[in-house]
């Protein structure tokens, strides 16, 4: 290669090198919460909340109920816009849609969407975990962000269920489901996968890995907001 055309292809990859870093330090989106329902996507998102991120305006989030004490950490608009997108796909929160190559293309419109809600709120993370099916439309818009999923066993999700009735073995079905189709996704490979029962035997351990990951160096004092966060409701 002459000199010519080594300065050139430096000049390139020091201009992409540069490109991405930017593109990292800008881009307002820095981690996604996804998982299983009821599987404790809400004390995930809440407790990387601690560690430093933002959630966006606290009266754009979802409050407290009866189902969770302390909040559900998500963004109202963001999850009004998932819901739509799922609707129109063809599906909803128990039912997430078949979905086919191309997809994307019939929701620019959504994505600008979420580009000015995550733009003009300064969220830096979000939790939905019904991205699950649609995570390639975030992944696109935010390939830089980290994702973080969160796992229960069947049995203790089901117990802590509410709203629509549904049996066991349909609860078991449409859980496996969205598993499984999590588990084909893109953004899955790469992401950090929190086991709630893994939790429950090292509270200060997982917390340190889930920080490790995230790039977090947490001091004393985080360390023992973020492991005294934990209030799971079978020790309340």
């Amino acid at each position: 290669m002459g000199v010519i055309k080594q300065i050139k292809s430096a000049c390139f990859n020091m201009e992409v090198s540069i490109r991405s870093l930017v593109m990292k330090e800008t881009s307002p989106l820095k981690i996604i919460v996804v998982g299983l329902p009821r599987s404790g996507t809400s004390f995930v998102a809440g407790l990387i909340e601690r560690m430093g991120y933002s959630l966006g305006p606290s009266y754009w989030l979802k409050g407290r109920d009866e189902h969770n004490k302390h909040g559900y950490f998500e963004c109202i608009p963001l999850n009004s816009l998932t819901d739509k997108i799922l609707k129109d796909l063809g599906g909803d929160f128990h039912n997430l849609p078949e979905i086919r190559d191309g997809w994307l293309k019939g929701f620019k419109e959504e994505q600008k969407k979420i580009k000015r809600i995550v733009q003009s709120g300064k969220i830096e993370l979000y939790k939905d975990n019904k991205l699950s099916a649609i995570s390639d439309l975030y992944l696109d818009l935010y390939p830089n962000a980290k994702w973080v999923f969160v796992s229960r066993k069947t049995g203790d999700t089901y117990k802590s269920r509410f709203g629509k009735h549904i049996g066991f073995e349909e609860w078991k079905r449409l859980t496996g489901k969205r598993l499984r189709t999590w588990e084909g996704s893109k953004a899955a490979k790469g992401s950090y996968c929190v086991d709630y029962d893994d939790f429950k035997k090292d509270v200060e351990g997982s917390v340190r890995a889930l920080a490790v990951f995230l790039g977090i160096d947490l001091s004393f004092d985080a360390l023992k907001k973020c492991t005294e966060f934990y209030r799971p409701k079978s020790k309340m």
